[in-house]
């Protein structure tokens, strides 16, 4: 068979190229569909004048009481867009260059992982397409909303711990951790992802996959690096540790109220 006809992709030139050129792509397609609906949804008004709250007042806190509920909104993506406003540039500038930039890095986020998983180029650079060309991650791109960086920083943390895991490259659990501390920041779900680590542990070791020596410095790099990147972040944003502290306890304090008036109504 006359192989000349198909691209080889064991040339990483070539690999490199494919990548960069589906970056484009992915670019072009936010950019074009951020010139033909350069619109904000409900969610992004509000983030933007949390952003310029947060500016005027010098204080998440006190933001955060001007908003009601906005003490749980994660921090990080407000933080990001309010550090701009005194350089002159809007929130939601800031936010939609920031959204469309990491919204064209996706596609080379999943290429990873599909490599990780599939160890085919012809798997990963498919994956990678998809994602560029997928409409809710377009849209999602143009948004001034949370999302995208979110699911940037999760992607990254998940390319760690399948490295971790398939390479048994025991330091990339502290690297997964400080990447989910700060994914932390823009979602509270990504919490899962410690429930999910700690699964795959108890299962490694029950299936002899590793052993307890092995087990427990890996799962404990990831628990104290996920812990010490989140509270390093807040105290870099500013952000007290015990606002959030005294913020979940009162909701944890509604919680129960609320449970025990469903309770005395039903009886």
């Amino acid at each position: 068979m006359d192989n000349s006809r198909y691209i080889s992709f064991s040339n990483w030139k070539i690999q490199w190229l494919i990548l960069f050129s589906i970056f484009v792509l992915a670019f072009s397609l936010r950019l074009l569909h951020h010139h033909m609906e350069p619109t904000i949804a409900r969610d992004g008004v509000l983030y933007v004048r949390m952003a310029e709250k947060w500016a005027e007042y010098g204080s998440f806190s006190k933001m955060a009481e001007f908003f009601e509920g906005a003490s749980w909104v994660p921090p990080l993506m407000l933080w990001i867009m309010k550090v701009f406003i005194p350089l002159g540039i809007s929130p939601e500038t800031t936010a939609v260059t920031l959204n469309i930039l990491l919204g064209s890095l996706l596609p080379l986020i999943m290429f990873f992982i599909a490599k990780i998983c599939a160890e085919k180029y012809e798997v990963s650079i498919g994956a990678a397409l998809i994602m560029a060309w997928h409409p809710p991650a377009i849209d999602m791109s143009i948004e001034v909303m949370r999302d995208t960086l979110y699911l940037f920083l999760i992607g990254l943390v998940i390319i760690c711990l399948l490295d971790a895991i398939k390479n048994n490259r025991w330091w990339q659990w502290g690297v997964g951790g400080v990447l989910l501390g700060w994914s932390f920041l823009t979602r509270y779900e990504s919490f899962e992802f410690i429930i999910l680590a700690t699964g795959y542990f108890i299962f490694a070791l029950f299936f002899k996959w590793l052993d307890l020596k092995k087990s427990l410095p890996r799962y404990g790099l990831l628990i104290l690096c996920f812990a010490a990147s989140y509270i390093l972040a807040l105290y870099f944003l500013g952000i007290p540790l015990d606002h959030y502290i005294e913020k979940y306890q009162k909701r944890m304090h509604e919680a129960l109220q609320y449970s025990m008036q469903t309770r005395k109504d039903k009886v």
